[in-house]
């Protein structure tokens, strides 16, 4: 059985319209707000970071060997003046040429594991995205086609003129004439007595009866 649709303002439905039209633009502006965000990411680490630290490792691997150099240099020569030279500063030099090498090495890997991580992770987050993606282009659209739909069906109801309404049916009925349904009966006036009035009556009395002239 067929319910009727209990729709209270077309208006409302309206807005409703415009509500859902200002939700999906504001989803579809995240979405690609967040995927321009993960590709900002994704180009800093792969294309800056990684081409830095593998500078970095160039860069501090010449300044690694330099150091070594410079300590192999004054070693060479206390052994050949015979004289007992301190080598502390170019030890610790090459000490530190030493650390930010590995630093320059770790970070280095550090920037492709988390390439490598992004990249699952994005191709992850794409996977989930993909209901949303179809309800945003095509359940909308299809909700929002639905809705016009029935406006322009509650619009065009609403524009229909109503039926005028069918005169009563008379025929069969007993007139109101006829049977005084209506119409107030007419009471008869009261007797009026002789003694009310005042005055004699003047209906003539009965003649006598003949026996009466008889006997006279």
């Amino acid at each position: 059985m067929a319910l009727g649709a209990n729709v209270q303002s077309i208006e409302a439905l309206k807005a409703f319209r415009i509500a859902v039209c200002k939700l999906a633009e504001a989803a579809r502006s995240a979405l690609a707000e967040a995927d321009a965000d993960l590709q900002r990411h994704g180009m800093w680490l792969s294309d800056d970071r990684r081409r830095h630290w593998q500078s970095e490792i160039r860069k501090r691997g010449e300044q690694h060997r330099l150091a070594k150099m410079a300590l192999l240099q004054k070693q060479l020569q206390a052994g050949t003046l015979g004289a007992r030279l301190s080598c502390v500063d170019e030890e610790k030099a090459v000490a530190l040429a030493q650390r930010r090498l590995e630093e320059a090495h770790r970070k280095s890997a550090n920037t492709v594991r988390w390439i490598r991580q992004l990249e699952e992770q994005v191709f992850e987050y794409k996977g989930l995205l993909q209901a949303l993606n179809h309800a945003l282009d095509v359940d909308v659209a299809n909700g929002l086609a639905w809705l016009d739909r029935m406006t322009e069906s509650l619009e065009a109801y609403v524009a229909l003129a109503p039926p005028s309404a069918p005169a009563p049916e008379t025929e069969g009925l007993p007139s109101m004439a006829r049977t005084g349904v209506g119409t107030p009966a007419t009471e008869p006036a009261p007797d009026t007595p002789a003694a009310s009035s005042g005055h004699a009556s003047t209906e003539e009395p009965p003649p006598e009866s003949s026996t009466q002239e008889t006997d006279s």
